[in-house]
This record gives structure tokens, C-alpha cells and sequence, in this order.
């Protein structure tokens, strides 16, 4: 069910462990919240993201949707949701960002 209490705000090197708004809300797996991601952190270079179509928890939460092209280069909203990390997470070139 996505958390509809407040869409978060996110700078570029945002994740989900560097963020105390997330932080706060105790996310436990298949958690939803909607969060607000600026078009610079498309072209930011000092984030880092791991994965490809699923996410390590420590990655930039805006680079890695852009990444996945559920943001187009104007930024906006997108959906997280969180789930089971997984042992290894292989990069890609996708959509104009390389992870």
C-alpha cells in the first residue's frame, strides 16, 4: 500500500539510509512512498547507484530512477517500493545513465 501521509523531497545522493524522513517512517519490505526527484540529478555525477531494474538500498534514489526511466529527464514523482536485497547487483547503460 503506498504511504500517502507526505511525498519526500530528495536530493540527488539521497537512499534509503541517508534520508531522515524515510528514516522515520521504520520502512519494513513492500513499504510504497512517493518521493519528489529535481532533473539535476540526472546529470549529477557524484552519486553512486547499484542495479539494474531493482536497486541496492544504499544507491541514489533519483539516480536510480532515472535509470530505470520511470523519470524522464524533468524529474518529478516516482514511486519506491522497498524489497529483499539481493546478493549481487549487476549494472547497466540505460536510459543515458550507466550504473
Amino acid at each position: 500500500m503506498l504511504d500517502q501521509s507526505g511525498k519526500i523531497f530528495l536530493k540527488c545522493k539521497d537512499t534509503i539510509f541517508k534520508n531522515q524522513r524515510i528514516m522515520k517512517r521504520q520502512i519494513k519490505i513492500h513499504d510504497k512512498f512517493l518521493v519528489n526527484c529535481e532533473t539535476a540529478c540526472l546529470d549529477d555525477m557524484d552519486v553512486e547507484f547499484w542495479g539494474n531494474k531493482k536497486y541496492a538500498a544504499e544507491s541514489s534514489i533519483c539516480k536510480a530512477a532515472f535509470h530505470s526511466g520511470s523519470l524522464t529527464k524533468f524529474g518529478g514523482d516516482v514511486i519506491v517500493e522497498v524489497d529483499y536485497g539481493e546478493l549481487k547487483y549487476v549494472g547497466s547503460d540505460t536510459n543515458g545513465v550507466k550504473s
